[in-house]
């Protein structure tokens, strides 16, 4: 194993700092559009060198391109990264191992996947993103006419890799043979996109102008911009119409199914809208669901596959198939699509549960604009459990470290019993808070709580709580209220 290179920081690599702020600048303007990554997707890195030392420094693993700081990026030795493109790596552990003594910061975090990658690559400047509307256009049938057409020669096409040491070689391989005169990216096959510049602002506005570009392509083919309807100043999409009883049960159960098959509690939540209204009745519905996302870590929060009406015990005898054997991850689903709802997510938080909830939501719109350019294809299922096992059992590391992780309570007189319901939320649970006082509506301002203003127990609707949460596990509520709640906390201790 090569000895550990000496440690280096921004203040003895002349330089760095100011190129390094540079980059977690364009990081963070990437990272904030949806369009371009989602939920630590994506990476940027930068080398600086000053003639005695080479450093590359990328993004640390899990980060959010849109909050990353100096810290959340890994300093690595870059030549003795490089070499490590013609070793004999046979897999990502592999890899890993061989980066370890080579990373110049004992705080940093674990390098990206995708380290060898920008580390082969010459530019000082790279960053990664998986752009909605480049996955549009290079997951479809007919995907090599179409990126040609696109991009010709500004950006060649690197066949799937899967991320890490072989995805880093054909990106290498890919660039050397590229027209240096006219190459200013690459795309990565059902993966994503990818810039190179001298300098942070030249790399950024080449992947800004590389999305622009593939999106003017996509409206000439009839294929425009899919646009959901969202309240002001919120991310979450507005669902379009009422629910009645029968699926707002059918939700719940739905909610104890999936935790069943899981082997703990997952948190719900509800997504309609004009756009996934019309998604969930469309003919091909069945086809386009089945390719799987657009990109294989979107997996890490949607499975493979979403479920389509309610039988979960079809779906996770049908997933356990896929997985062969593999018990890395638990066959419930989590995303489930029936046009009695619309689009129900489950997450081990209320937040993952929002997470896969706007990564699917991302994803329709991608199939839909790919279907609209002649059919959605993406990588096989194979290639797909590969790379969804890669990515395996984040859930129950979070499930460990949070022990009411996946629980929904309701709790009234809220605004009194503040302290018991942080409590609750920092150990992972969901609350509904009821109260009469308005204050309830902004007691905690997290995912995993909901205020709700009820003067009176009749006046109680459980809708709000099952859209938001998917279902009721504890009431700590009086009669009035619970007899509205019953049915729910019921079915969730059969």
């Amino acid at each position: 194993m090569p000895a550990a290179q000496p440690t280096l920081s921004c203040a003895t690599v002349p330089g760095a700092s100011a190129d390094l702020a540079a980059a977690v600048r364009v990081a963070r303007l990437v990272g904030a559009d949806p369009a371009l990554v989602l939920f630590g997707g994506g990476n940027t890195s930068v080398k600086v060198t000053d003639g005695a030392h080479q450093v590359l420094y990328v993004k640390g693993s899990g980060a959010d391109l849109a909050h990353v700081t100096e810290s959340d990026y890994t300093p690595l030795a870059l030549t003795a990264v490089r070499a490590l493109l013609d070793a004999d790596l046979p897999d990502n552990r592999a890899m890993y191992n061989a980066l370890a003594p080579h990373v110049l910061r004992e705080s940093a975090p674990r390098p990206s996947i995708e380290t060898m990658m920008h580390a082969g690559l010459p530019a000082a400047h790279v960053i990664h993103t998986h752009a909605a509307a480049v996955l549009a256009i290079a997951n479809t049938v007919g995907a090599a006419h179409h990126l040609a057409a696109a991009f010709g020669a500004a950006a060649p096409v690197v066949p799937y890799r899967h991320s890490g040491v072989d995805l880093a070689r054909a990106c290498v391989g890919v660039w050397r043979r590229a027209d240096p005169r006219q190459a200013c990216g690459l795309v990565l096959a059902h993966h994503g996109a990818l810039t190179c510049g001298r300098d942070a602002d030249e790399a950024c506005a080449r992947m800004l102008a590389m999305a622009e570009r593939a999106e003017q392509y996509l409206a000439a083919q009839g294929a425009p911009r899919v646009v959901e309807a969202r309240r002001p100043g919120d991310a979450s999409p507005v669902p379009a119409r009422l629910l009645d009883a029968a699926a707002l049960m059918t939700i719940a159960r739905l909610r104890d199914a999936a935790g069943r098959v899981a082997g703990r509690k997952l948190v719900g939540t509800r997504r309609g809208g004009a756009f996934i209204d019309a998604f969930v009745r469309r003919t091909d519905l069945a086809t386009l669901a089945a390719q799987g996302p657009s990109t294989p870590g979107h997996a890490i929060w949607t499975k493979r596959v979403p479920q389509i009406g309610s039988d979960v015990a079809a779906f996770a005898t049908a997933y356990r198939a896929y997985l062969d054997g593999a018990e890395a991850l638990d066959c419930a689903p989590r995303v489930v699509l029936d046009p009695a709802f619309g689009l129900v997510a489950f997450g081990v938080t209320k937040r993952h549960a929002d997470m896969a909830a706007a990564v699917f939501v991302h994803d329709a719109a991608i199939m839909v604009r790919a279907a609209a350019l002649g059919g959605y294809a993406t990588i096989g299922a194979g290639l797909m459990r590969s790379a969804e096992l890669e990515y395996a059992g984040f859930e129950a590391r979070v499930a460990r470290t949070l022990p009411r992780a996946g629980q929904v309570h309701v709790i009234d007189r809220a605004c009194a019993r503040a302290e018991a319901i942080s409590g609750l939320l920092a150990a992972g649970a969901a609350v509904a808070g009821i109260d009469r006082d308005p204050a309830v509506a902004r007691l905690f301002d997290q995912p995993g709580f909901l205020g709700l203003i009820v003067q009176a127990p009749d006046r109680l609707k459980p809708e709000a709580i099952i859209e938001a949460f998917g279902g009721i596990d504890h009431a700590d509520v009086g009669a009035g209220f619970h007899r509205q709640l019953a049915a729910y906390v019921a079915l969730a201790h059969d």
